[in-house]
């Protein structure tokens, strides 16, 4: 494996995990999936370690399927709550394109980080990039097809829409980890309606003082 393959092949590598990556702002907390199942909760504490002032979060890079949501209310935050939420969350997202949208996902994944470093460290890039390329581009166009239309039904802000389906849509690693922004997008669906309950209990609950 000559240099150049060896660094576009780290590339590769080293964007998919960048989009396992994101960065906590005060007040936020995020749920991960591991490998068994279950959750991994990460919070911004003031003792925290943080990077220019966020905490670091790291997403499970074995999952590709809903891996994780980040809540940013404080209020909302509830170990009874989230795993409920989290429950109807992925039963909206049981239809049948997000099903196909897994399996396209995990075909993205296996091409890019099993059968491409096989390629090129057997030195058959030259002759077989056409055909990745072209699997690869089917694979993601068909895939950023169904993630927009599924991202229409639950992303109703147009300008937030627009900036998730781009970054999809400009780099084929990105789109391996699209479900995330599904489930993100269905978590903030359903937590309006607590918001809305939550303000409104608030503006109704009298000062403490009163109560003396």
């Amino acid at each position: 494996m000559i240099n150049a393959d060896l660094e576009l092949t780290a590339l590769v590598f080293v964007f998919y995990l960048f989009e396992c990556v994101h960065f906590l702002k005060q007040n936020e907390t995020a749920y991960t999936g591991v490998l068994t199942g279950k959750l991994r909760k990460w919070e911004y504490l003031p003792l925290s370690y943080t990077l220019i002032g966020r905490h670091l979060c790291v997403v499970n890079p074995l999952r590709v399927d809903d891996g994780l949501v980040i809540f940013r209310d404080k209020d909302l935050i509830s170990g009874q709550a989230y795993p409920d939420r989290r429950t109807r969350a992925a039963l909206r997202l049981s239809n049948p394109s997000i099903s196909i949208l897994r399996i396209l996902c995990s075909a993205l994944a296996i091409i890019l980080f099993v059968v491409f470093p096989v390629i090129v460290y057997r030195h058959l890039l030259l002759f077989l990039w056409q055909i990745l390329l072209a699997e690869v581009l089917l694979l993601h166009i068909t895939t950023c097809s169904i993630f927009t239309m599924e991202l229409r039904r639950w992303q109703k802000d147009s300008t937030t829409r627009l900036s998730k389906a781009l970054a999809v849509f400009l780099n084929p690693v990105a789109a391996i980890r699209c479900i995330d922004v599904l489930t993100q997008a269905v978590f903030e669906t359903l937590e309006k309606p607590i918001v809305r309950r939550l303000q409104h209990m608030k503006s109704e609950t009298p000062p403490q003082d009163s109560l003396h």
